[in-house]
């Protein structure tokens, strides 16, 4: 019959009580994986494409839920969008989870003023202020039906507007969107860029200076009074450039943080008809 130490009976019953403290105390557990992820970082998660109905965004890993890339906002992680294959940021808390990040202004780290191309292809950091890019937003969005989110915060309170149906057209039509079906705690001003083309610093089609003058690109209708505006001055109160959703702000106040975020409606849960409205005419 074989006998053992008393050093390794102590082993064994040591390892066998830390175990049964680890499988008991969730703080234990949650220690151990955020030691993994330091806060700040930027999680990029490997899934395979089977695991996804809509876009990586649905799906959480434990890892993921307790990094934080930020302290205005919950849950991000870096993923792969099964549809166009980019790197897209996402929030996976929010109403739910599984939106894409189109736009982000947080820190006031990233200048907005910017080409055409700049906002055609995208710029930014994971970790700050970002913008995914027109086009990427467009090839995500022309297949099914996609739905709109913006979160802000203002004076210490949350707010936000859902737009039910969202479509980015072409580059053709300079990236005209519409929204309809909007529920919030905000007014609807969002709808008065709607139909509207995109214009920046060095480009629209209409002759507006309106992006050079205020400093950012956007879906202006005219450079009086602009009702929505994501990607101006970062706090800032000169009036019409900063960040502003007017009902909320007015032209000379700002938010303290401004998400765009999009994410793909499902057959099943979505209730509201096709858009069959007229895009912009080319």
């Amino acid at each position: 019959m074989e006998t053992f130490t008393p050093g390794f009976v102590f082993l064994i019953t040591t390892s066998f009580l830390f175990l049964r403290a680890y499988n008991s105390d969730p703080a234990m557990k949650s220690r151990s994986v955020v030691g993994q992820v330091q806060s700040g970082e930027t999680q990029q998660v490997t899934l395979k494409k089977n695991d996804r109905s809509k876009s990586t965004c649905d799906y959480e890993t434990l890892t993921c839920e307790l990094s934080t890339m930020s302290t205005a906002l919950p849950t991000r992680m870096v993923s792969k969008s099964p549809d166009d294959g980019s790197d897209v940021l996402c929030d996976t808390r929010t109403d739910g989870g599984g939106w894409i990040i189109m736009l982000r202004r947080i820190k006031g780290d990233v200048d907005f003023n910017r080409t055409w191309l700049d906002y055609k292809l995208g710029f930014g950091s994971w970790e700050g202020d970002y913008w995914h890019g027109l086009e990427k937003i467009h090839s995500l969005t022309k297949n099914g039906t996609w739905e709109l989110r913006i979160d802000m915060r203002y004076q210490g309170k949350d707010y936000y507007a859902n737009y039910g149906q969202f479509v980015l057209f072409n580059e053709q039509l300079d990236y005209a969107f519409y929204v309809a079906a909007f529920t919030g705690n905000v007014l609807d001003e969002l709808e008065m860029h709607t139909n509207i083309r995109f214009s920046t610093k060095d480009y629209s089609l209409l002759g507006y200076k309106c992006a050079q003058t205020l400093g950012g690109g956007w879906w202006f209708q005219g450079c009086g009074r602009v009702y929505v505006f994501l990607t101006g001055l970062f706090e800032t109160d000169e009036d019409s450039k900063g960040i502003h959703w007017d009902n909320l702000t007015s032209q000379l106040d700002y938010l303290d943080m401004a998400e765009m975020k999009i994410r793909k409606r499902s057959s099943k849960n979505y209730k509201y008809k096709a858009w069959a409205g007229s895009p912009p005419k080319p």
